[in-house]
């Protein structure tokens, strides 16, 4: 297995358990009197905490896409170099590290928004190669 195709799937784990701090808080909550089966909580009413990680959830979820589209097709077209392997790990470092700082209880640092742009960059270059490619 390529390098970018191992960091597509460490980040897939990752992007598959990072729903469990939610739930966590979502079950630290009490109840309103509604069943959360048939209608789920209302993100815009829950505490700060629990909005972060929802929003940490998601936030990894709308980069990890055209991440994982692009490892695809790269692997698909041959196109494994340098540049592809260190913007892969590159990413996956910088979504552990914007769902830390998500979570953390500072969201307004200018640390989330750098770190999300910074992990669009890698897209971009990303893309690039594979276009290059």
């Amino acid at each position: 297995m390529t390098q970018e195709l191992t960091a597509l799937a460490l980040l897939a784990v990752f992007a598959g358990g990072l729903w469990i701090p939610y739930i966590i808080a979502v079950n630290l909550q009490p109840g309103d009197g509604t069943n959360p089966f048939v209608s789920p909580p209302d993100v815009n009413k829950q505490p700060d905490f629990m909005r972060r990680r929802f929003r940490a959830h998601l936030n990894l979820l709308e980069q990890l896409l055209p991440f994982a589209i692009l490892v695809v097709i790269a692997h698909l077209a041959g196109v494994s170099n340098a540049v592809t392997v260190w913007t892969c790990w590159i990413f996956v470092v910088l979504r552990l590290a914007h769902a830390v700082v998500m979570m953390t209880g500072k969201p307004e640092w200018a640390l989330r928004a750098i770190i999300f742009t910074a992990g669009f960059g890698c897209i971009l270059v990303l893309g690039w190669q594979v276009l290059a490619g």
